[in-house]
């Protein structure tokens, strides 16, 4: 048991009451009718709680090395636990916005089961799923938690009928159904639009409410059922919780605003002092003050700006603003100047004042160099963007852009230029987006016979974008810039990132579609900023060129039979 997160007066307690709960008659009497009366003294005299990770004094998280201990609630976990029963005796809404890690769906359950075992409270439970409501044996599902919670409570604080009843398969606990003795019971079920109908409850809580696709067609069936609704989540943004439920509870008070974060944490605000963050570092606003400490600062090292905010600071994320720091960007603009125009022809630079190649840097035969992509169809609606990219330095040394360049042309493109600056040794790292255009380009790049091809996974080419996959890019991207460990030159790869946004649903992109004049593109998709968040993230997983020989072979010609063939093969 982790002592480290209480003070001495609060522990001594917590013992005394253990102590009294398996005493004397006399005691355990006493024990009970406080704990009836004050949740708190019901989680301090028998709560258990599931510990996965600790957090030590100087920040660091490590895995427990418990899988549960008593649940002794912090300052912060006491004020929020009586605070919550008030409203659910007084009939009140709740919206209880968290960062993660906090213990606030075992906080509830808690209440659930002391009202439950006291007041004859008529609890439903809801998450998106069955399996998350109630599985077997799964401390991850809600009614796994309260079973684990009723066998290790005292018997002074079980209801009137033998412990084995309520427990697991016995017959007062059924499949996402635990009765009491009395008659009213704790049922659980999977958010649906009509959740609740048919019944009246005392309190009905969705546990993670963001996630739940049809959240709002069950807040709102809720209302029939009950008094109290309380929906209890990290934000999302785009989600019915976030949009509405928390809005209104910021803007109206309806439904009563409850916030945990990690300040209210003894060890994760261990340390820790206010501090205004100038220029915007942690989620791109500028000057707004957050609590430091040795843990925030190893969050902000891990997670991207979104992650924070939703995750760490318990905040909706900035719909419809950037997802870069401007300040940051506009530092990075201080390294801009004006590229050598090119094409790239038998492993030779050919000066064109409308070439696709824009050079920043000759490189040397000691630089180790990749290029990462994001293709496009070639029809002139986007962008193929490349970026070339110096491991050691973490400096932009060339890009590729062109609307009408097709994966299988892009293909050829890139091998030409990783033999071309090579130098004569081994290739360039090749990586880039699969989804979509990008679904066959290793077979192109097999077929040139270039061994030299990057993998963001065991077995799998390049990288797959997907929400979180993009978060995670981009946000390895912000830190760089923030950190000052990265050189951008290329105006245009500034400019995309200036207005690249967080979308209302939470997505990561462009804040316009429109024509790109700098490259004919009919629609900016911010494709050179996933390039450029690519080659980072290369740089950070490779060393640069292959140690794969290349097999001495000339390059297939690229003419619009080729194509045609490959097309046919495909």
């Amino acid at each position: 048991m982790n002592l480290q997160t209480h003070d001495e007066e609060t522990i001594e307690l917590a013992i005394k009451l253990r102590k009294m709960a398996v005493g004397s008659a006399l005691e355990q009497a006493a024990v009970r009718e406080l704990c009836k009366a004050d949740p708190v003294a019901f989680l301090m005299a028998g709560g258990w709680t599931k510990v996965v990770k600790e957090v030590t004094v100087d920040g660091t998280e490590r895995p427990s090395e418990t899988t549960s201990q008593p649940f002794i609630p912090w300052r912060s976990q006491r004020e929020i636990l009586r605070e919550v029963a008030n409203c659910v005796a007084t009939g009140q809404d709740i919206a209880w916005a968290k960062s993660r890690e906090m213990g606030a769906s075992w906080l509830m359950l808690s209440l659930a089961l002391w009202g439950w075992t006291f007041h004859g409270w008529s609890v439903l439970l809801c998450s998106r799923t069955e399996d998350l409501v109630d599985r077997s044996g799964d401390l991850d599902a809600l009614f796994p938690r309260i079973d684990s919670m009723i066998e290790r409570l005292p018997s002074c604080l079980l209801p009137d009928c033998p412990r084995a009843d309520v427990q697991p398969s016995g017959k007062n606990r059924r499949h996402m159904v635990l009765t009491h003795p009395d008659g009213h019971s704790i049922v659980g079920q999977s958010t649906t639009e009509h959740i609740g109908r048919g019944g009246r409850r005392t309190c009905v809580i969705f546990d993670e409410a963001a996630a739940q696709e049809k959240l709002e067609s069950a807040w709102r069936s809720a209302a029939d059922t009950t008094a109290c609704r309380i929906a209890v989540s990290t934000h999302l943004t785009g989600s019915y919780f976030t949009r509405t439920i928390w809005a209104n509870a910021c803007d109206l008070k309806e439904p009563k605003p409850i916030l945990t974060t990690y300040v209210g944490h003894p060890l994760k605000s261990a340390g820790g002092e206010w501090r205004t963050d100038k220029d915007g570092t942690v989620t791109g606003e500028p000057a707004r003050r957050y609590y430091w400490s040795p843990w925030f600062e190893r969050q902000m090292a891990r997670r991207d700006m979104v992650d924070m905010r939703e995750n760490v600071l318990a905040l909706p994320s900035s719909a419809g603003k950037g997802f870069f720091p401007l300040a940051n960007i506009v530092r990075c603009r201080a390294d801009v100047y004006a590229p050598r125009r090119c094409d790239v022809s038998n492993e030779t630079l050919i000066d064109s004042p409308h070439g696709n190649w824009r050079i920043f840097k000759e490189p040397t035969r000691a630089d180790k160099l990749i290029i990462a992509a994001d293709p496009a169809y070639g029809t002139g609606r986007n962008n193929s963007a490349a970026v070339m990219m110096d491991v050691d330095r973490r400096e932009v040394v060339a890009t590729y852009i062109d609307p009408h360049c097709s994966p299988y042309e892009l293909v050829q493109i890139m091998a030409q230029a990783g033999r071309t600056w090579a130098r004569g040794r081994s290739n360039l790292l090749i990586g880039w987006e699969v989804n979509g255009a990008g679904a066959a380009m290793h077979k192109d790049l097999e077929r040139l016979r270039y061994p030299a091809i990057w993998s963001s996974k065991r077995n799998r080419y390049g990288w797959l974008s997907t929400r979180q996959s993009k978060r995670e890019l981009f946000g390895g991207l912000a830190r760089a810039i923030a950190d000052k460990t990265i050189t951008i030159p290329d105006v245009e790869i500034l400019n995309e990132m200036e207005t690249t946004i967080v979308y209302d649903n939470g997505g990561i992109g462009p804040a316009r579609l429109e024509i790109d004049k700098s490259s004919g593109a009919a629609e900016a998709h911010g494709d050179r900023v996933v390039a450029m968040a690519l080659a980072l993230l290369m740089c950070e997983t490779s060393t640069g060129q292959s140690d794969r020989v290349e097999p001495e072979t000339g390059l297939p010609d690229f003419s619009a039979k080729s194509i045609l063939k490959m097309e046919e093969l495909l």
